[in-house]
């Protein structure tokens, strides 16, 4: 991962001044705030600050529509947050469509991060098979983890060859809850508390 990072993790104070998440950390701050800034959909934003609420970084206000929260003092000094350079698809891999973040796709990709944690090495067809889902999802899965550098391809076969697929490896394996895949090229990795945002 080191060499995708164009900077080290950004200091607090930083962080705070990135204009998607300026707003975020004042005294109380709301979904509506997070899709504006970040150009997060509803669900989106409803979802990370509900990650944010588990792992008490904030804390719910009352019953408000849409749900505001205020933020933990010692939020400040646990997140981190990463401008990275993605890595280029594989050569010759199909290009993967936009997704969108629904409960059925988080549920997909907790499924595979599962199998992926258990094999270590596999490719998009032994996923599939292991995480009862289809081909369209799981490629868009590795392709995104595989950009974010915590996959390798271990090995490629050409495309000549029907019946043969490419072998993946999980070189990042930060813990047991799913990282959360945005597609506006952000990932937030529950285990870490890191955010990485494509430049």
């Amino acid at each position: 991962m080191s060499s995708l990072i164009t900077s080290d993790s950004e200091s607090s104070d930083a962080f705070y001044q990135h204009p998607c998440w300026l707003d975020i950390w004042l005294d109380q701050c709301s979904t509506t705030q997070l899709e504006f800034w970040s150009r997060f959909d509803e669900f989106d934003a409803l979802v990370l600050l509900s990650l944010f609420e588990q792992a008490e970084f904030v804390i719910r206000l009352g019953d408000r529509t849409p749900p505001h929260f205020r933020v933990h003092p010692t939020y400040y000094q646990t997140l981190r947050f990463y401008n990275i350079n993605l890595k280029p698809t594989v050569e010759g891999t199909k290009r993967v469509k936009r997704y969108q973040n629904t409960l059925n796709f988080q549920n997909i990709v907790r499924r595979m991060w599962t199998s992926m944690r258990i094999l270590q090495t596999f490719s998009i067809g032994q996923l599939q098979a292991c995480a009862d889902t289809g081909n369209e999802p799981a490629q868009r899965i590795v392709s995104q983890l595989y950009r974010f550098d915590y996959l390798r391809l271990r090995q490629q076969y050409h495309r000549c060859f029907a019946g043969n697929e490419d072998v993946y490896c999980l070189v990042r394996n930060t813990g047991a809850k799913a990282p959360l895949l945005f597609t506006g090229g952000v990932l937030y990795d529950p285990n870490t508390h890191q955010i990485y945002q494509a430049r």
